[in-house]
């Protein structure tokens, strides 16, 4: 890349120059400028004639094509930081959103299987109400049949058995 100093240097040697346009003078070895039809440049070989006579024209055009590439250049790298801060602003939201997705889909793991638990537990209370509910019937069937024989061996037996049954 050229440094500020010299591209300086260059446009003072560019503004200094003869006007032109230019041209090689037929026949010589000089490069003329035709607004003011005088000599600008002499060359020792005939061929590199046009070569000069071009170079006058060319080279301010070069360092301005340049210096239009570097602004160019400044200004997509200006763009593409801008592109890359938001991809990574969106890669961070992305980030943060994908942890509360994870967060929120263990809550609902956790209450599902806290579901599952309750379930099998309401389950077991029902089972559990049921034994009970029948053991309240056969005690109340065995109330009222004490009520009515109080002294009978078959109630008494009758008693003992479901006392084992449910110990």
């Amino acid at each position: 890349m050229i440094d500020d100093a010299t591209r300086r240097q260059w446009r003072r040697m560019f503004d200094a120059r003869t006007a032109g346009p230019w041209a090689h003078e037929p026949g010589s070895g000089k490069v003329i400028s035709i607004t003011y039809r005088r000599g600008v440049a002499e060359v020792t070989h005939f061929e590199d004639a046009d070569f000069v006579a071009q170079a006058y024209e060319g080279w301010p055009r070069t360092l301005e094509a340049l210096e239009a590439t570097e602004r160019e250049r400044d200004k997509t790298r200006n763009d593409l930081d801008s592109v890359l801060s938001s991809i990574e602003e969106n890669l961070r939201t992305i980030s943060n959103q994908e942890t509360e997705l994870q967060n929120a889909y263990e809550t609902c793991r956790i209450a599902v299987m806290r579901r599952d638990e309750a379930r099998e537990e309401t389950d077991q209370l029902r089972e559990l109400a049921a034994t009970y509910t029948n053991r309240v019937s056969e005690l109340i069937q065995m109330f009222t049949a004490w009520r009515k024989h109080r002294n009978s061996p078959l109630l008494i037996a009758d008693f003992e058995n479901y006392s084992r049954r449910h110990k």
